[in-house]
């Protein structure tokens, strides 16, 4: 069997552990096997064996997120709930498999709020691709999503949610450009200039 073997702190690789045999991890690779004592701590996943998602079956990825963080809900909150979230949920993260989708690269998994996996979403058309490829031009993803979380939402309610998840991620964005030394002037034009709205 093919792997791949990826390093972390042993914190970091402890946290990850713990959260694979608390929750339903379907669309993640299988932990072959890892060590938390080694002077590198380390996890062997299973090696995820396809491509990149191409455009027209994002669809299908979104639906799957959806299914995804629906099946490892914890709690409501004021906008969303608590799930299980990948971290880090782009096109080159998104595999088609020989067994379908499936999510590589799980860095950043984490306890966090259902929208935060879709922080690359980009709903309102304010990132060019010739300088934010990673972001993601939404192609009615999102009421893909929310098909795979069964929510039914009226458009107005969606136009909201859709505000507060770019006004979040605008703000995550400078607070990570500030701390990679990335340059963030159009994600601080933005929030300037687009973005009025009370949490």
């Amino acid at each position: 069997m093919k792997t791949v073997t990826k390093y972390f702190s042993s914190k970091k690789a402890k946290k990850i552990i713990e959260l694979y045999k608390e929750f339903n991890t379907n669309l993640l690779p299988r932990i072959i096997k890892y060590s938390l004592t080694d002077p590198k701590p380390y996890i062997e996943f299973e090696w995820i064996n396809g491509q990149p998602i191409k455009k027209n079956n994002l669809k299908e990825a979104f639906i799957e997120l959806g299914k995804f963080h629906k099946s490892n809900f914890i709690k409501n909150s004021a906008v969303g709930f608590s799930t299980l979230c990948h971290g880090d949920f782009h096109e080159q993260n998104i595999i088609e498999s020989d067994h379908g989708i499936k999510l590589i690269d799980v860095t950043y998994l984490q306890i966090g709020n259902n929208y935060s996996d879709l922080d690359y979403l980009d709903f309102f058309d304010w990132f060019p691709i010739s300088t934010h490829p990673w972001m993601i031009k939404d192609e009615n993803y999102f009421n893909s999503y929310l098909e795979g979380i069964e929510l039914n939402a009226s458009e107005k309610d969606i136009q909201i949610i859709k505000k507060i998840i770019a006004y979040k991620a605008l703000n995550k964005f400078i607070k990570n450009g500030i701390k990679n030394n990335i340059d963030i002037e159009l994600e601080k034009k933005l929030l300037s200039h687009n973005y009025k709205i009370v949490i």
